[in-house]
Formats: structure tokens, sequence, C-alpha cells
């Protein structure tokens, strides 16, 4: 349902966003998926249907959201926003250039810290409800805390380059 409502967000924002109604439901929509994405990793734990499937879709659904609503926000507070939305597919192409990148981190909680803080944000500035510094002040701790995340990994992951050097393909 989540990965449904991110699609709806991704049309929308593709399609332009026009008057306060379509911001209405663009909001709603986003709100929707922010909201399923706070309790679906619990139902999953709580019902066993957790798989590790499950958690890499429920974090690809997240950058796709991320990424449109700050392609959508950029226009209102500037392209700065675009490298958190385009954050976990360079990451994607740069394992491509360097392998090292595709081994698997430890979880952190903070991850999700960083992507539900983004995301509140970019929602908040899509709605157009609240001052626009204060809007602004949360893009600012958001974006850099999906910097901050992703830079973690990179230098985990760099840190740990050598052991991987000759074992074959990433896992």
């Amino acid at each position: 349902m989540r990965a449904a409502l991110t699609g709806a967000v991704t049309v929308l924002v593709a399609h332009g966003v026009h008057g306060d109604s379509e911001r209405k439901v663009l909001t709603g929509i986003a709100t929707g998926a922010l909201a399923l994405d706070a309790v679906d990793g619990w139902v999953a734990r709580r019902t066993h249907s957790a798989s590790a499937f499950g958690a890499r879709f429920d974090g690809e659904v997240d950058a796709a959201l991320i990424a449109a609503l700050s392609t959508h926000v950029a226009g209102s507070y500037g392209r700065w926003l675009l490298p958190a939305g385009a954050a976990r597919y360079a990451f994607g192409i740069a394992g491509w250039v360097w392998p090292w990148l595709r081994r698997p981190v430890p979880y952190r909680y903070w991850r999700k810290v960083a992507t539900a803080t983004e995301g509140i944000a970019l929602v908040a500035a899509a709605s157009d409800l609240l001052p626009r510094s204060l809007v602004r002040a949360g893009l600012a701790v958001g974006s850099a805390l999906i910097a901050e995340s992703f830079g973690r990994d990179v230098v985990w992951l760099w840190r740990r380059r050598e052991q991987y050097a000759g074992a074959g393909s990433p896992a």
C-alpha cells in the first residue's frame, strides 16, 4: 500500500502540482505514506512476516518518496534539496564503480530517524501550511541527517574495503 501511495505521489509530482486542491491531495497521500511507514515494520515483526526482502523494499520505497518530494519542493525551497532525494540512487551507482560499496552494512536505527525526519520536513514543505523559516530549518536538518547517515555508511564500508578485495562479487 505504501509503495502505491509513493507511486501516486511520484505521478502527481511528475504531472505538476498546480493549485490548492492538488497540493492538498499530494500532502494527504504523502502523509498517508509516512504514516504507513511508521507502522509497516512493526506489523511485519508482530505477524512474523518480516523478511530481508521486506526490509530492502521498505528502504527503496522510502528513497522513492524522498526523491519525489524533494524534486517537488526544490522549486519552492531550492535545488539544494535534490541531493537528499538522489542520495540512495547515487550510492547505488557508486557501487557499480566501487564494489566495496555494495557490501551490506550493519543495522542502525539512526537511518530510520534520518529518513523519517527528511520525509516529515518534505511533507511539511509540500503542504505549505507552516512558516517557511520553520520548514526551511526542518529541511536543512533532514538533509543534514541524510548526508550524515550515508556518509557514515560510506566511511564504515571504506574502512573495511580491503577485507572484501579478494572475496569475489559482493553479496
